[in-house]
């Protein structure tokens, strides 16, 4: 009654509007016209609200959803793209069936106005009437009853449709095999569908159905739960599901196979009755012989394969008779690759080892064991593997091996050797452990897991292992470099691991320390850039001498360094120059060689400024009566610290004879120098009661440092003094120190060295 009286009241207001000087238009639109129940159960509703042909954006729009008089639901629409819109979902209420009324309401402002427009709901069901399972053969005819039904307006409560041609299409179904079946006959039968089909050709094996109706433009698909099991006449089973050929070899083969024929014996079967192919390259088989026993249902068949690579294949057998061809079955082939071998040690001495390997693609795991004799086979298609080896005290997992025809074939001796024992390899390395492995495939890296006996280790944290990069497994000997590998050791397990980028020669051991038995210096005490020799004697911690150990010394807090090596009796001896600054320094010396633990000791030097003076002097000066002569002489500070008050002094000849300027040095840096001269001026009228020939004369010079200390060194030099020249050299300019005529005597004779 309400919902007469809003209606009313719509209506009253419409005729309101119609008279306005404003006109109001609602315009509605439903999508889908007809909702089919069993494909969803949402439609969308638009509704255009004008004012003058103008749409009308802050309207008030609702929908009202009316069924049989009525509201089942109702919902504002909200405004987009010029129009109002609101979707709407009725799975709440699945047994909608018919026309559904909307009427909608818009208002703006003070006016009002309705429309209303409508939807048909239908629904279609399929039922397929399978309660077992079913056997079927093919080519042969079954019927199928379905009940297929549409709901509408006239047919709330479903009407059973009357088939035609085109109302199914029915389906064998098994994984990727789809095929349609014919439909001979169809009809009602009482409240059902009734189908006479055709099955297909189609391989034996379990099928579901899958149906689809066809109903006003619309469809509706089901399938069975339970299967269709489809025969054949003429039926075979293999009685082995894979065969096995070595790769380069004629493959022949025997395989038994249970053959059935319901419309014949088997007994008189040839090659004529089988065929076969390799799916993968579609090789045909060769069927060499055919022997089939009808008591017992069984044919065996001799198959030839010739030509095929390593790998894993698929081949497909059928037999045929009386124009009748069973279903191909299927039988795995793997042509594989051998890998074999006998496993002894460098001794002799047969190794027990378990090998694993695993198919990286398909998971699948081949293992194989020594025997009494030490051989190992195993049978592996190609492919990329993870292997594992367990040997005796040795346990090592290897990664992404490359096993191929190539990689097989390539080697022509043993693919996996190993051996292990306890050898001093490695000077400075405690050797409690060796193995070897050698493994002929390609590669990744392998992961190698190591036990040891901790009764033979002192100091765990000191195990090393080391790598030979050349190894000769018959002579257990290293004939290229031992490396250090990383591990990590587990002490409380007792083993050590290591990653591997290649196979060789392992040993375990313990490092050996270094020790400086003895290590002295020549001098405590030093002047500054002087060397400082060493001395001592390195020996290891069982008290043997250890050769061409390095031997770096080094001033700490300086950039002072110098090394050298011990002899064969460990012995050294070294020199490091001293710091160029006074102190006290420490002198450390470090001893190192691989593997050995290195050893250090620490000297204390005390380093000093060296006081001296040099004076350059010549051998030997020659002079001649009555003729001066200049000698120009070096006064040096040689030594490392401030030289002043430095007073020359000439002895060895009379003071009347020679002139010295300077005579008195003010100040000497180190490193500096300063030039003396000494005027020599022999007269014949001195000379008249005899010379020397020569004189040893000696130039002193004494001074002290700034903190007082004295010093004082002397040079000295031969003069020879000689008879006037014939041809007297040119006097100097500017020569004035003695006074004139002081040297002007009269000529005499020298006749020995005394005149």
């Amino acid at each position: 009654m309400k919902l007469k009286i809003l209606i009313l009241a719509f209506s009253f207001m419409l005729l309101i509007k119609v008279w306005s000087a404003h006109a109001l238009t609602l315009e509605l639109e439903a999508e889908p016209e007809i909702l089919w129940f069993h494909k969803s159960t949402s439609f969308k509703l638009y509704a255009k609200c004008l004012n003058d042909s103008s749409p009308i954006e802050n309207a008030s729009v609702t929908a009202f959803l009316i069924k049989d008089g009525n509201e089942i639901l109702n919902k504002d629409l909200t405004f987009q793209a010029g129009r109002y819109f609101s979707e709407f979902d009725l799975s709440f209420n699945p047994g909608l069936i018919g026309y559904l009324n909307l009427t909608v309401n818009c208002s703006y402002g003070n006016e009002s106005i309705v429309n209303s427009t409508s939807i048909e709901i239908k629904k279609l069901t399929l039922e397929i009437l399978l309660e077992n399972e079913k056997e079927v053969h093919k080519y042969e005819e079954f019927s199928l009853d379905l009940k297929f039904l549409i709901f509408d307006e006239a047919n709330k409560q479903g009407l059973l449709i009357t088939p035609s041609q085109e109302t199914f299409k029915v389906y064998f179904v098994s994984g990727n095999v789809k095929r349609e079946a014919s439909i001979k006959s169809y009809g009602i039968s009482g409240d059902k569908q009734t189908l006479t089909l055709l099955v297909p050709d189609l391989e034996e094996g379990l099928y579901k159905l899958e149906v689809v109706g066809f109903k006003d433009g619309e469809s509706i698909n089901a399938s069975t739960k339970k299967l269709i099991k489809v025969l054949t006449p003429l039926r075979i089973h293999p009685l082995v599901e894979r065969i096995e050929c070595y790769s380069g070899s004629l493959c022949e083969k025997n395989i038994t196979m249970r053959v059935e024929w319901d419309d014949g014996s088997i007994e008189e079967f040839t090659q004529e009755n089988f065929e076969g192919i390799v799916w993968q390259t579609m090789q045909p088989i060769d069927i060499a012989s055919v022997d089939c026993d009808e008591d017992y249902s069984i044919c065996t068949l001799g198959l030839r394969l010739i030509g095929l690579n390593p790998g894993r294949y698929d081949i497909e057998i059928y037999a045929k008779a009386g124009g009748i061809e069973s279903s191909r079955v299927g039988i795995r082939l793997d042509i594989v690759l051998p890998i074999k071998g006998t496993l002894m040690d460098a001794a002799g001495k047969v190794i027990s080892m378990k090998l694993t390997l695993i198919n990286k693609e398909t998971g699948e795991i081949e293992q194989a064991s020594t025997n009494n004799a030490g051989k190992y086979s195993l049978s592996i298609l190609p492919g990329i593997y993870d292997a594992e080896m367990d040997f005796p005290g040795l346990k090592v997992k290897v990664f992404n091996v490359t096993i191929n025809e190539e990689t097989v074939s390539s080697f022509g001796g043993e693919s996996i050797r190993y051996d292990g024992f306890r050898m001093q390899l490695l000077e400075g390395l405690k050797v409690a452990k060796v193995v070897v492995v050698e493994f002929a495939f390609p590669f990744e890296h392998a992961l190698i897991h190591m036990p040891y006996d901790d009764s033979l280790i002192l100091n765990e944290e000191n195990l090393k292992v080391y790598a030979c990069s050349r190894w000769n497994f018959g002579r257990r000997y290293c004939s290229g470099e031992w490396k250090e590998i990383k591990i990590r050791i587990d002490p409380i397990r007792n083993f050590v691991e290591f990653n591997a980028s290649s196979f060789s020669a392992f040993a375990l051991g313990e490092e050996k320390s270094l020790n400086i038995y003895t290590v002295y210096a020549s001098k405590k005490e030093v002047y500054m850039g002087d060397s400082v020799i060493i001395n001592g004697k390195v020996l290891d911690d069982e008290g043997k001498d250890v050769e061409a150990a390095t031997v770096n010394f080094t001033f700490l807090g300086t950039n002072l360094s110098s090394s050298t090596l011990t002899g064969a009796d460990g012995s050294f001896v070294g020199s490091i120059t001293a710091p160029y600054q006074e102190g006290v320094f420490k002198l450390r010396v470090k001893v190192s060689k691989h593997p050995y633990v290195s050893d250090e000791e620490e000297l204390v030097i005390r380093v000093l400024k060296k006081k001296d003076l040099s004076i350059f002097v010549p051998d030997k000066f020659e002079v001649f009566l009555d003729e001066p002569a200049e000698l120009k002489v070096e006064v040096f500070n040689s030594g490392q610290i401030n030289l002043t008050d430095i007073t020359l002094l000439v002895s060895g000849i009379p003071k009347d004879q020679y002139l010295i300027f300077p005579s008195k040095i003010n100040k000497l840096d180190p490193n500096e120098k300063k030039e003396v001269s000494l005027i020599f001026n022999f007269s014949s009228e001195y000379c008249k009661e005899g010379c020397n020939q020569f004189y040893l004369i000696t130039l002193t010079a004494k001074g002290k440092t700034y903190l007082g200390e004295r010093i004082e060194k002397g040079a000295s030099f031969t003069l020879k003094l000689n008879k006037k020249s014939q041809a007297k050299e040119e006097k100097p300019q500017g020569f004035s120190l003695f006074p004139t005529g002081m040297f002007s005597l009269p000529s005499i004779s020298i006749s020995n060295q005394y005149l």
